[in-house]
């Protein structure tokens, strides 16, 4: 027989559906103490000592199989109360009932069961029909669940972490309450980065923001309501420079209430992903992270790009928004938009973002992703032409170097905002607005990936067409030029 020790996303959702008032603990007395070992098997059991080798008569603890073989008994001995009317978490059982009437008929069950198995319960550690329970570091009630002030009380005395592995174990603590946690991944930033490996451990003031920040989060952790099955689920996601943020909600009593906090830091190429990925990221991920409450049901997400909202429209299937957009299309749901100001997932505090080590290769072969490695000095901009002979290879040749100094950078940004070419795309690059045409939307927001804006400029992608160069030479920034300038910008050029 197998079985399966549950997750607190399990517990959560068996009491969010069976909607219970009245809770019961029952610990078992040294629980694998009273499994005695098969007399064949009591050799692997074995230790050495100076005094000879000794095999335990019952199921140790510490050794590697000893819970999952407990879960295994436990599963067993409730039969079908487990899930039911109880859970059981290795020697941790939770009993709980909507009414007392009920609850004594359920108790009665549960003890039946352990008297037929001759397991002893430990009477001081067994609470009966209570409104508010302690169950695996959580206080459970009817309203929902949150943080045992025990166990934050350990948070808020945690000395400040002097060696990564001091910040491990920190870490290790906090993560265990992440879904309490709004923006978890994008606060833990600073300390999950001095684990890297590799990484020289320095404690910077970020990091004492982000230990002291996350203590506090942790320490004032809000009740996290149970979800109601039958009713739609509110999802609002959104991203920042380095994390993404998901929360997953519902109305109840004309109220919205969380059910959970989620999210991730990003990593790799995602870090130079254009806003538009990086909130698609956060909504495919915010689905899948939930799709157990969100499958099979409508829901609406709220974000603060609207752009997301084109996801549902892509027609050419390619690359990863295609690949997303396919995967939602297994789930039924509307985008609405919210402003940053009002989303509840806005991971984009209005501090200063701190600073990521990007050192790392990324793959080229995408245009996303290799546009934010290019660094050229600002006040540079090659301006080239291209031609090709019947039997040659493209050839690229310089005209000459402009500075962006030689141009007045006020007059140009304005020139480029009442551009026609390129009005929409800053407007777009800038808000995240599209214009209400559909088709002139899916063209701006297809060719905003060609330009970036930098120090209030639009600057424009050039890939080399030019075999001898390598690929991760060949693209380069170009400034957009208005229609307006483009005269007076070729005659400083003769």
């Amino acid at each position: 027989m197998s079985a399966v020790i549950p997750t607190m996303t399990d517990i959560f959702d068996t009491l969010a559906d069976s909607k219970p008032e009245l809770f019961s603990s029952l610990d078992l007395t040294s629980g694998f103490w009273q499994v005695p070992l098969d007399p064949t098997t009591k050799h692997k059991s074995a230790f050495i000592t100076h005094k000879g080798v000794y095999e335990f008569n019952r199921l140790p603890f510490g050794m590697m199989n000893s819970p999952l073989t407990f879960q295994c008994l436990m599963t067993k001995v409730l039969k079908d109360l487990n899930f039911k009317i109880a859970l059981v978490y290795i020697d941790d059982i939770l009993i709980f009932s909507k009414n007392f009437e009920d609850h004594l008929n359920h108790l009665q069950q549960v003890f039946s069961n352990l008297r037929e198995a001759n397991l002893k319960l430990n009477p001081e550690k067994c609470k009966f029909a209570t409104r508010t329970i302690k169950y695996l570091g959580h206080v459970i009630s009817k309203d929902g669940i949150r943080v045992n002030p025990e166990n934050t009380e350990k948070v808020k005395d945690f000395s400040r972490p002097t060696t990564a592995k001091q910040v491990k174990s920190f870490l290790g603590m906090a993560n265990y309450y992440r879904k309490f946690v709004k923006d978890y991944a994008h606060i833990a930033a600073p300390l999950t980065k001095l684990l890297k490996k590799d990484q020289r451990f320095k404690w910077t003031s970020e990091c004492d923001i982000a230990f002291q920040n996350l203590k506090d989060r942790l320490t004032s952790a809000p009740i996290l309501s149970f979800p109601h099955l039958d009713k739609p689920f509110i999802l609002a996601t959104d991203s920042s420079e380095f994390s993404n943020g998901y929360i997953l909600s519902q109305i109840q009593n004309g109220l919205e209430h969380v059910i959970a906090y989620g999210g991730r830091q990003l990593r790799g190429s995602e870090l130079k992903w254009h806003i538009t990925d990086k909130e698609a990221l956060a909504l495919v991920e915010g689905v899948q992270h939930f799709k157990h409450y969100l499958a099979n049901q409508e829901f609406t997400v709220y974000t603060d790009n609207i752009s997301v909202k084109y996801l549902q429209k892509i027609k050419d299937c390619q690359g990863r928004l295609g690949r997303w957009s396919l995967l939602l299309q297994g789930y039924n749901f509307k985008i609405q938009h919210r402003a940053g100001s009002k989303n509840p997932a806005d991971c984009l505090s209005r501090q200063k973002h701190l600073e990521i080590n990007n050192s790392a290769s990324y793959d080229s072969s995408e245009l996303a992703d290799h546009l934010g490695s290019i660094d050229i000095p600002k006040e540079y901009t090659e301006v080239t032409f291209i031609y090709k002979g019947e039997n040659e290879d493209a050839v690229i040749s310089s005209l000459q170097t402009v500075t962006i100094n030689d141009i007045q950078l006020t007059n140009l940004a304005e020139e480029q905002e009442t551009c026609r070419d390129f009005a929409d795309i800053i407007k777009y690059k800038q808000t995240g607005r599209v214009p209400q045409n559909p088709e002139l939307a899916r063209a701006v927001v297809a060719e905003s990936y060609n330009f970036e804006l930098e120090d209030g400029i639009l600057k424009h992608f050039y890939s080399k067409r030019c075999k001898k160069v390598p690929k991760d030479e060949r693209l380069v920034k170009q400034i957009a030029v208005p229609r307006n300038l483009r005269d007076s910008i070729l005659k400083g050029l003769s």
